[in-house]
């Protein structure tokens, strides 16, 4: 993702492309690295071992690794153990109340959440690195993708923890709900201070990447819904334009926030769901050991 620094921006105030231009060389934190890594043996291409999956809302999931190397955004390491990535079987379906997701890998860690913790579906955990080479300050990310893409639709992410209060653990936490095909070619709702820690500071961002004009763009102030009550947040997808709106899951004709965007929305094509938790610049300095957020629900409903 092309980073943005949201500080100092009001709430529905787009950052300044040439503020954009500046910050993007540290949220990319260079070109991501493949999920499949290959190298040579004895003259033959050896593959290494394919990339972990969890099934969760009818969908399976790769769980991304970069092998204990730093990768863009960021960069940070991206982990693809069982605490890092873990499906809670309690998830259940907001409007039926019928199980969503099983169970796929069992996990006891010790990892401290946000006391919003949600108590079902899938789950990102950032949490603080134990392994060789790895500082204090060092803290290993999770990302989760779909293998395909699901073309033009509607694409809905439903959480109930405090978003608002994300930033508390570290201003530097970011969660990402977006489609990607690569860096010049992506639709973000993420929630995150991008390290300021003025009490006005913004906490939310939809951004059409590149984020080089206002019209791309929108920085936002995430509301203080209270633990437990589903929020959704969409992301209206068609040919030439982009929707985006968040809203308690019981008012969804009633948004709280809202922005669109038709200034060279990409093609569908290769535009895969993506979720991950990551450290702005690479860099945690949360005193707890660990983050974590659960995606209650995803839906996709594709356009007639």
């Amino acid at each position: 993702m092309v980073e943005a620094s949201a500080e100092g921006a009001g709430a529905g105030h787009a950052v300044e492309a040439t503020e954009v231009e500046a910050q993007s060389s540290a949220r990319s934190g260079g070109l991501r690295t493949a999920s499949l890594a290959s190298s040579s043996f004895g003259g033959r291409l050896v593959l290494a071992t394919p990339p972990r999956t969890v099934s969760a809302f009818g969908y399976d999931w790769s769980v991304r690794s970069t092998h204990g190397s730093k990768s863009g955004p960021g960069p940070n390491v991206f982990n693809d153990s069982a605490r890092s990535v873990y499906v809670d079987s309690t998830v259940r379906d907001v409007t039926s109340n019928t199980p969503v997701a099983v169970i796929t890998a069992p996990v006891a860690h010790s990892a401290m959440p946000l006391p919003h913790v949600c108590q079902g579906g899938l789950h990102l955990t950032m949490h603080r690195a134990h392994r060789p080479g790895a500082s204090a300050t060092n803290f290993d990310c999770a990302e989760v993708s779909l293998s395909r893409d699901l073309g033009y639709g509607v694409y809905e992410f439903t959480l109930e923890q405090r978003l608002d209060r994300l930033g508390e653990a570290d201003p530097n936490v970011v969660l990402g709900l977006f489609l990607y095909r690569d860096d010049t070619h992506e639709l973000d709702i993420e929630f995150a201070r991008w390290g300021a820690t003025a009490t006005n500071a913004t906490n939310a961002d939809y951004v059409n990447q590149p984020n080089t004009v206002a019209s791309k763009s929108l920085h936002w102030t995430e509301p203080a819904i209270p633990t437990g009550t589903p929020q959704t947040h969409r992301i209206d997808f068609s040919e030439g334009r982009v929707q985006w709106a968040s809203f308690v899951s019981a008012r969804r004709t009633r948004p709280f926030q809202t922005f669109s965007s038709t200034d060279k929305v990409p093609s569908a094509t290769g535009m895969r769901v993506h979720l991950n938790l990551w450290a702005f610049r690479g860099v945690s300095h949360m005193q707890q050991d660990a983050v974590d957020v659960g995606i209650r629900n995803f839906t996709f409903t594709p356009h007639k």
